[in-house]
């Protein structure tokens, strides 16, 4: 006899608030990148020394490949901690889908800055319809081209509700983490009349890097967020989640 999907329990039901969820997200994201230390150590050097180094080193082609290391990790343990007894189920979390990851960010990026460059709006539309790809991939094993119809799907008519949950946080402390470096780039300009400019430029250096991290952080901060979206619009669909159901089917096994 064939499983059925998985009824929804009251403790199952994810009740979104962004209030919350936001500094649970920062959370998951620092634990996530202290359980793989010489990866987090690498993405944070690269990223903080990345004008340092020469072209020839890819150093942003590495930075991007660590990046999606980590996201593909935060993703799986947001999913972990929304569903606890997902943890004991290890094996049925991916952890080879990096170059379809990479792949779906090339066509994201591109494709929002394609649309982009025809109308604000049209750039907007196109992010929001592809923003939840990497759950598709990460934790339903679907290709490339599956997810994006998927995330295309799923999306329509909720376009707003994902501006408001996932987008509006992360947008208001990136605008306050540039605000606050447009503030002390002011400061050491107005200190640098008493240094020489060599001086000046290191320190305005360091300051871009470190906000350059910062901002870096706070988009691994939505990626938490779009997890617990994602999986509230599959339930609101009348679908459970690939995991669900195999843990299910074990337990019917």
């Amino acid at each position: 006899m064939l499983p059925t999907e998985p009824e929804q329990t009251q403790d199952q039901i994810l009740v979104l608030n962004l209030k919350r969820d936001l500094p649970e997200a920062f959370k998951i994201v620092f634990q996530t990148m202290a359980a793989t230390p010489i990866i987090s150590a690498l993405f944070v050097l690269l990223t903080l020394f990345d004008d340092l180094l020469p072209p020839l080193t890819l150093d942003t082609l590495w930075a991007l490949i660590l990046q999606l290391i980590i996201t593909r990790n935060i993703i799986n343990n947001t999913y972990k901690a929304a569903f606890p007894e997902s943890k004991t189920a290890s094996q049925h979390f991916q952890t080879k889908c990096l170059a379809r990851m990479f792949g779906i960010q090339f066509i994201w990026g591109l494709g929002t800055l394609l649309c982009g460059l025809l109308l604000i709006a049209p750039g907007i539309y196109f992010a929001l319809a592809l923003s939840l790809c990497l759950q598709f991939v990460v934790l339903e094993n679907e290709s490339g081209f599956a997810a994006i119809k998927s995330s295309w799907n799923l999306t329509k008519g909720k376009k707003w509700q994902i501006i408001k949950y996932v987008a509006l946080g992360p947008l208001i402390l990136t605008s306050l983490a540039l605000a606050a470096t447009f503030g002390a780039g002011f400061v050491v300009t107005l200190v640098g009349l008493n240094l020489d400019a060599a001086n000046t430029e290191k320190i305005t250096d360091i300051i871009t890097a470190v906000a350059t991290l910062i901002v870096e952080l706070i988009v691994l901060s939505a990626q938490p967020l779009a997890v617990k979206i994602w999986i509230d619009l599959m339930h609101k669909s009348g679908r459970s989640t690939a995991i669900e159901r195999k843990i299910a089917e074990q337990q019917v096994a």
